[in-house]
């Protein structure tokens, strides 16, 4: 139990300062609705410990970046389970539909999903959120510059 709560909390720390490095840019990471916030970061893979990744399936590899998205009630932090799916698509159309794996941990839920990169790119992204509960999704569209590790 000890171990795979460590584990969780390297994980965390991980996704945490990358947050912290998206949130240090000019650019909020975070779109705020009515009654939710959407939180999403794009971050290299390479950023995540070869033992953690391998314990959740993640690749680690200079041409893979994930994303994190989280959400919750505004105002409030931690993040809420919800129905979530979304696509990237690059400067040249190509489009891909993201797969993102669940990670619940000491009372927060928050998504994973890879994306492919090649070099240096601009990516769209288009996400589409439903809490539980809700029956309109939230849609939270956005671009961002990313790099090859």
């Amino acid at each position: 139990m000890q171990k795979h709560k460590f584990k969780h909390t390297l994980l965390s720390l991980a996704l945490l300062l990358c947050s912290l490095t998206a949130l240090a840019t000019d650019k909020p990471n975070q779109t705020d609705f009515e009654r939710y916030t959407v939180r999403h970061v794009i971050f290299n893979s390479t950023f995540i410990l070869p033992e953690i990744a391998r314990s959740y399936g993640i690749k680690r590899s200079k041409y893979e970046s994930l994303i994190n998205v989280s959400v919750s009630e505004l105002g409030q932090s931690g993040g809420l389970a919800v129905k979530l799916s979304g696509t990237s698509r690059n400067l040249l159309q190509q489009q891909k539909v993201l797969e993102f794996i669940e990670i619940k941990e000491q009372g927060t839920t928050y998504y994973l999903a890879p994306i492919k990169i090649s070099g240096e790119e601009i990516l769209h992204l288009h996400l589409s959120v439903v809490p539980e509960g809700e029956q309109a999704p939230l849609e939270v569209k956005f671009s961002q510059k990313v790099y090859s590790d």
